[in-house]
């Protein structure tokens, strides 16, 4: 007879009789997917973090690129008031 009953079945190396292939194939399958289902978890948990330390990265970055622009402009400035001079403006009086 070759019914479902006299299939011998393979799961992983092994080789079990139909009712313990399904049982055991469906654990493995069960404990695939569970672990499958944490890497997942552990890699968007990854990605997440990741994200967030590139986004406060990029913030702190422009924060100190805005700091520095302005540092710079400002001193720009200040050297370029300092030579304007017009002819009603005395010079500043020597401190002794």
């Amino acid at each position: 007879m070759t019914g479902r009953h006299d299939f011998i079945g393979h799961c992983g190396s092994r080789i079990v009789a139909p009712i313990t292939t399904q049982i055991v194939c469906s654990k493995v399958a069960a404990i695939l997917l569970c672990k499958s289902a944490s890497l997942q978890q552990i890699w968007h948990g990854k990605i997440a973090s990741l994200k967030q330390v590139n986004a406060y990265e990029l913030v702190t970055t422009r924060q100190t690129c805005r700091v520095k622009l302005i540092t710079s402009y400002s001193k720009s400035r200040v050297r370029k008031q300092l030579r304007i001079r017009t002819s009603d403006m005395p010079l500043p009086k020597p401190v002794s």
